[in-house]
């Protein structure tokens, strides 16, 4: 019998060498390794044994579902299911990590089907973590803007999600930062009062260096799609530029040299004379960036300073705010009243 076209490609790849050389009971338990790490790569749980089976499918919101969790049927089947994977545990897994065994061929067959059969369950479960929500939970108005905060919502997304959380996430910025939202900046007061856009890329640039830390191939496609993606922007597309700039701009230096200086024309050109709101977030990107340009950028920013009102002192790039004067009511002079010393009994009424 040839059990390699009747499992999948990556549980026969896991147990391919032991079985091929008679080694059952080693091909046995490469099986439950791999059931095991799908587990955990759905769960998120890095976990053994009972553990691991009792927290990944156990509760009124498992992280690993197969059934609606609704009716009486719904549950029996979620718990049939975890029962049959802490057997494999119990009855197959334990003994034979535990004493010497040599199983028949026919064991393993029937063991190793039996595997096959669980992980095609689980493949077409459900599990508790969702793109869609975490990418909510982000945008949320309480996203709690601290590195802490972060770190909990990215440990929840299980590690084959990451990739693709991660891009998710960067395709959403162009719908959720918008220059057409109520974006209010108030500029020299003694609070400043965060625009929905500043809240969500506040959130998004705690959010994707995490991310990034957590991706598991090269992450030199990711800086070659967002200098292409750089590249192709127009100036209809000035807030989502700036946007990405501010919470990506400790990656600048990875970006191709042809994205950095057309950036640099979007950064130093734009005509924001008539609109506070693209001042406002062309400023942030010029005054949060200054660190992460050479010396040549920094030259070009400052043969063009003249067109806004920055200054530079001790290598850092300054905004220069104007004072703000208190304009009167219809332009008169408040009249006030002088003090006079009156008498009570001098009132006439």
């Amino acid at each position: 019998m040839d059990i390699s076209k009747q499992l999948q490609e990556e549980l026969w790849e896991s147990i391919k060498k032991s079985y091929l050389s008679e080694d059952y009971t080693t091909a046995i338990l490469n099986a439950i390794a791999y059931l095991r790490d799908i587990i955990r790569e759905k769960s998120n749980l890095e976990l053994d044994g009972a553990d691991l089976i009792n927290q990944a499918f156990s509760g009124e919101h498992p992280k690993i579902s197969v059934s609606n969790m609704e009716t009486r049927n719904d549950k029996n089947i979620q718990k049939g299911l975890r029962e049959l994977l802490s057997g494999i545990y119990t009855h197959i897994r334990n003994p034979r990590s535990h004493d010497k065994y040599e199983d028949s061929k026919e064991n393993a067959i029937a063991i190793i089907l039996f595997v096959n059969y669980l992980l095609n369950i689980i493949d077409k479960s459900k599990t508790s973590f969702s793109s869609e929500k975490f990418i909510q939970q982000v945008y949320d108005d309480f996203f709690h803007p601290t590195k802490e905060y972060g770190e909990l919502l990215v440990n929840d997304i299980p590690r084959k999600q990451i990739e693709d959380t991660f891009y998710k996430l960067y395709k959403s910025i162009d719908s959720y930062i918008s220059i057409n939202e109520l974006d209010y900046y108030y500029e020299g007061w003694e609070v400043e009062e965060l625009s929905n856009n500043d809240k969500k890329i506040k959130a998004l640039k705690i959010i994707f260096p995490l991310l990034i830390e957590k991706l598991p191939n090269s992450k030199n496609n990711i800086f070659q799609e967002f200098s292409n993606d750089l590249i192709d922007l127009s100036s209809n597309s000035t807030i989502q530029l700036f946007s990405k700039l501010i919470i990506f701009m400790e990656y600048w230096s990875k970006l191709s040299k042809k994205t950095r200086l057309r950036t640099l024309q979007f950064l130093i050109r734009i005509d924001s004379k008539n609109d506070e709101i693209l001042e406002h977030y062309q400023t942030k990107s010029l005054v949060l960036g200054w660190e992460y340009f050479s010396d040549e950028e920094k030259q070009i920013i400052q043969n063009n300073l003249s067109i806004i009102n920055f200054s530079i002192k001790d290598n850092k790039l300054i905004k220069n705010v104007e004072e703000k004067k208190i304009i009167q009511y219809y332009g008169q002079p408040i009249q006030t009243v002088p003090n006079i010393d009156i008498d009570v009994d001098e009132i006439p009424f």
